[in-house]
């Protein structure tokens, strides 16, 4: 450009000047490749300053407009302040227009995050979802909208949109669903949550699959819990038939709104199986009750049928039911039927078809007990508890008490027989030595356990028997033990080995009662654990006792050695008398009498030594009979199937 105008600046005026000379002079002029670079507005400070202070309130225009949500006047300010931007190219109006779709962008995030919020609130409120929540909601997507549709040129590609808020909203029914998963269909939450979502389907469309989603996901519940009702009754749960027909009732009111008014039939339907359940156990129960005789089979039958029927006659819950029920029938379209049955008539009328059978028990119990005696009470057991079963219905229970505690008495006396038995056992093996033959006591204790349902008849008697033989047979290992372990195994008490025979024979012997009594395995390991501990010591004790040396020997050796020594440098050196001086002695004769003194003392330690050796090989031979005979103790009374420990070398 300097180059141009360096000879004269080039004036062009379109209007006044000659045209043809113009396009001419344009022809023939070098082009300018960088225009922009070229030409450039300069502004005044006035204007830079008007630019600025229009840009600014634009801008703050566009702020008021925003909080108001005023969409129109928004998209007014900001296409005015876009223009400018483009036109001017300035910082200022840059960062203004910047500014600006930054704040509005801002502004959208914050309210929708505030509206989510709230409704969020409200959706997890005990009160649910107002139409003012819902309507207030509806404004908000339609605002979205209409900001996306009007201002979509200015803001950025993240702005919150109107599917977002539908998004938050199915999640949220999501969520509830989820939450509603483990309440009742019956409760609160299940309603408000239902009528929340119908009001919704309302106002958004788009929630209509939800609506029916929810619908289908709480009918296939409610047929669920129909079902449930059936399969409890089947296996005879009254308390949770009666929860679950309460709940099937609640339901059918709640769904009934939302669903088919069928519901209510479902319920009728429920209750009507039950009571056909029930009548079915007297009919089931006749051809039974026509035999002359009852076997055990018929007997269990008849003992569960009754179960079956007391439990649901003493399930309170289930009997408001029954009245809820009858009150139904009573005011409904229909009448009452001749054929209706409550719990205590169903119960009442099977328990008369059973009564005349119970002496029959009584004699087959009398019969078992005679011919078998103690090998009976496996069945006796069975019978008794049919008895137990029967009793428990007050009609026959003074009738039966007589026989009922007679055969109850007679178990109870056999139980105290066994438990003098093992006390008398446990005295005689105090009495002698070596083993006791345990075989009959073990044989009637393995019987006994069959007796622990005499505790349902007489609490208690069962375990203080168990206890008090449990409790004889432990102390009298642990006083076994205790023997043992104050005995002395030097070798100076030999007497001690046939006493600890005696006391491993005894613990052996009682091996054949450790199934009724497991805790006697452990005595007896101990004491033969011990017993090889206390032999190993004594064993060891003297293989170190000839493994030392006689320190008096030894140190009476090496003076001799060093005697010697000065002798023979004596005899070897000139002057003598000269070294014996220097080695502390006067003369030679002084010499040679602690020479004779440290001999005679060497002996007499060596002949001591020498007896000293001979007295411990006789005790290592003794301990070796004592190994031996442990050997043979053990190896006579350990069973076959305990693997052996190896001795310690």
């Amino acid at each position: 450009m300097i180059n141009k105008t360096e000879k004269e600046a080039q004036k062009i005026g379109p209007i006044n000047c000659d045209r043809k000379s113009l396009i001419g002079k344009l022809k023939r002029a070098k082009g300018i490749s960088c225009p922009a670079r070229a030409f450039r507005f300069s502004l005044s400070e006035d204007t830079y300053r008007t630019i600025a202070n229009e840009a600014q309130r634009y801008e703050m225009s566009i702020r008021c407009a925003a909080k108001h949500k005023n969409i129109d006047l928004v998209k007014y300010y900001l296409d005015i302040l876009k223009v400018l931007k483009d036109l001017t190219k300035e910082g200022f109006v840059q960062d203004a227009y910047e500014k600006s779709v930054r704040f509005i962008n801002e502004n959208i995030d914050e309210y929708c995050s505030e509206i989510m919020k709230k409704i969020n609130r409200a959706f997890e409120s005990q009160d649910g979802l107002r139409e003012d929540d819902i309507r207030e909601y509806k404004n908000a997507v339609e605002y979205i909208q209409a900001i996306h549709k009007q201002l979509g040129e200015h803001l950025q590609s993240g702005l919150v949109s109107s599917a977002a808020l539908l998004q938050n909203i199915h999640i949220k029914l999501w969520e509830r669903r989820h939450d509603l998963e483990g309440n009742d269909i019956y409760c609160p939450s299940v309603e408000i949550f239902l009528l929340n979502i119908y009001m919704l389907k309302a106002a958004f469309e788009e929630l209509e699959l939800d609506y029916c989603k929810s619908c289908k996901d709480f009918n296939d519940r409610f047929d669920v819990l129909v079902k449930s009702a059936h399969d409890f009754i089947l296996t005879n749960e009254f308390n949770e038939v009666a929860e679950i027909i309460l709940a099937i009732y609640k339901s059918s009111r709640v769904l009934k709104a939302h669903l088919s008014e069928k519901m209510e039939d479902k319920y009728r339907d429920t209750f009507v199986l039950l009571l056909n359940h029930l009548n079915s156990f007297s009919e089931k129960a006749e051809p039974i009750l026509d035999k002359v005789r009852l076997n055990d089979n018929d007997v269990k039958t008849l003992n569960e049928y009754i179960n079956i029927l007391r439990s649901a006659k003493e399930t309170s819950t289930l009997q408001d039911r029954f009245l809820t029920y009858e009150e139904m029938l009573k005011n409904g379209p229909g009448t009452l039927s001749d054929n209706f049955k409550n719990l205590n008539q169903i119960y009442n009328d099977f328990i008369e078809k059973i009564v005349k059978y119970f002496d029959q028990i009584n004699i087959r119990i009398k019969e078992l007990f005679e011919k078998n005696g103690d090998y009976a009470l496996e069945q006796i057991e069975k019978l008794v508890s049919d008895m137990d079963t029967i009793r428990k219905i007050p009609e026959i229970e003074a009738k039966t008490s007589g026989t009922y505690y007679r055969t109850v008495e007679n178990v109870r006396g056999y139980m105290q027989h066994l438990q003098k038995d093992a006390e008398q056992l446990l005295a005689d093996m105090d009495k002698k030595s070596g083993s006791t033959n345990y075989s009959h006591f073990a044989r009637s204790s393995s019987r006994l356990k069959n007796a622990e349902w005499i505790n349902r008849v007489s609490p208690g008697a069962y375990e203080t028997l168990m206890r008090c033989i449990r409790e004889d047979l432990i102390g009298n290992a642990q006083k076994l033990e205790e023997q043992l372990q104050r005995l002395d195994f030097h070798l100076r008490h030999p007497k001690n080995v046939a006493l600890a025979q005696d006391i491993i024979e005894k613990v052996e012997s009682m091996k054949i009662l450790e199934r009724s009594v497991p805790d006697l395995e452990k005595y007896r390991d101990r004491i033969l654990d011990w017993f090889r501990k206390i032999a190993q010591e004594a064993f060891d004790s003297i293989q170190k006792t000839f493994n030392l040396q006689g320190r008096d020997v030894y140190t009476l050796k090496q003076q001799l050695k060093e005697l010697e020594n000065i002798r023979n440098e004596y005899k070897s050196l000139h002057p003598a008398q000269k070294y014996l001086q220097e080695q502390e002695y006067s003369s030679i004769d002084q010499l040679n009498s602690e020479i004779e003194d440290v001999t005679k003392k060497l002996k007499a330690d060596n002949d001591k030594e020498q007896a000293m050796k001979i007295n411990r090989k006789e005790e290592i031979n003794k301990l070796q009979v004592i190994i031996q005979r442990y050997m043979s103790i053990t190896e006579k009374n350990s069973d076959k199937s305990r693997a052996k420990k190896p001795w310690p070398k």
